[in-house]
């Protein structure tokens, strides 16, 4: 089987980092098992897609676990969905899980600020947002997204969306100013971590203007970034399998992380 989909069991499973509305929201540690890893690991957090009505954190271990054959630990966290509490919620969920990280990272010897972040779909949005909107303290080297949905309130794109109103918690139309507050797109400025993008040409889900659009935006502010295009690739796990791409994302996390 790919090592890209073959799943890696967690050195640290279901770590409550916190607790909100009755609910425990856990994480996963994958750790690096290498003679030559470094005695603090960067680490890249994990967001998995689902529409933000549903998601697995188990998926770490299946589509990013392989970073830690390259001294790279994988944190793989739950956030709330749509069904459970709307927008901000999730992002809010995010930094939470980047701040517990951070400030128990001697206890699993990660680095503390050698910190990535990568999600597709829904995660990848959260991932996006998260790196161009996080404080000093939450903030992240690289952010690496996979068929992302960046300009929420691009009615085009999302209009008849049925996750969007389960998400801002009304049609899209009466909630453009929440929907454009969720958008990275706008929230881009120089000085923001360095980006990795892939999609699909054939997504019919995300459509890939949406990447296009953030990448023109992110290279207008001079943020460093690149763009894969996948021809054919829908809204699909040939991202996760496809050699060229994985090779590209280590290569940007070593770069970004490792000064490789």
């Amino acid at each position: 089987m790919d090592p890209a989909i073959t799943p890696i069991p967690p050195d640290f499973a279901n770590v409550v980092f916190k607790e909100v509305q009755g609910l425990e929201l856990k994480l996963d540690l994958y750790l690096p098992h290498m003679p030559e890893a470094k005695e603090e690991a960067p680490w890249v957090v994990w967001l998995s897609g689902g529409g933000w009505k549903h998601m697995g954190k188990g998926g770490a271990g299946r589509l990013a676990g392989w970073l830690v054959d390259h001294g790279i630990a994988v944190v793989g966290v739950e956030y709330r969905v749509s069904g459970q509490a709307v927008f901000p919620a999730q992002i809010e969920d995010v930094r939470d899980a980047v701040r517990w990280v951070r400030a128990h990272a001697a206890d699993y010897g990660l680095h503390p600020w050698l910190t990535g972040i990568w999600g597709d779909s829904a995660g990848g949005h959260l991932a996006a947002l998260h790196g161009v909107t996080a404080e000093a303290d939450l903030a992240v080297r690289a952010v690496c997204a996979f068929f992302p949905p960046c300009e929420m309130d691009h009615l085009d794109d999302f209009g008849d969306n049925r996750e969007i109103p389960l998400l801002f918690g009304g049609p899209l139309k009466e909630k453009l100013d929440l929907a454009r507050e969720a958008s990275p797109l706008h929230h881009v400025h120089a000085g923001a971590p360095p980006h990795f993008l892939a999609h699909g040409d054939e997504d019919k889900t995300v459509p890939i203007g949406q990447s296009l659009r953030y990448f023109t935006t992110l290279r207008e502010a001079e943020v460093p970034c690149a763009l894969e295009v996948l021809p054919g690739a829908g809204h699909n796990a040939p991202f996760y399998t496809a050699p060229e791409t994985r090779a590209h994302v280590l290569a940007f996390f070593e770069r970004c992380l490792l000064g490789a």
